[in-house]
């Protein structure tokens, strides 16, 4: 059941992906890094929705490494999306220089965080849930970082 839900994530993201990608006329800084976060998330979605096809085994784990990658590296890259938005928006806080290297900063630190915690360990196991067959940490905690 769960596998439904997550190939109908899979296609409305795969569907605002295509909608960012014809966007004309917006800043490339926050579309490409929209584009970035939207294209993991179909990623991700694509993955977890197909697991039950491919089964548990090396090649499931392999394609279910790079979600973790991409929680890591990409979903803290919000931050700096919502801070170049409030720049467009004329908010003044984030129009000031110090912001931006406090949201870039924030972004880092939730980078290494989320490194350190899904990383160091390495010791993905497959887990079956409403259907839905993924690996993940054997003792799951929330992922800080992201």
């Amino acid at each position: 059941m769960g596998n439904i839900f997550y190939f109908c994530y899979f296609l409305i993201l795969a569907g605002l992906f295509v909608y960012v990608l014809r966007l004309q006329g917006v800043q490339k800084l926050p579309r490409a890094l929209l584009l970035l976060v939207v294209g993991a998330l179909v990623y991700d979605n694509g993955i977890s929705s197909a697991g039950f096809l491919i089964g548990e085994g090396e090649v499931l784990k392999w394609l279910n490494i790079p979600r973790f990658v991409l929680h890591v590296f990409v979903t803290p890259l919000i931050c700096v999306i919502c801070n170049e938005l409030a720049r467009l928006a004329q908010v003044q806080l984030a129009l000031r220089k110090e912001a931006a290297w406090a949201v870039w900063s924030l972004t880092v630190v939730l980078m290494v965080v989320g490194f350190i915690q899904e990383f160091v360990p390495m010791d993905f196991v497959p887990k079956t849930l409403f259907g839905v067959v993924t690996y993940s940490h054997p003792k799951p905690m929330p992922p800080i970082g992201a």
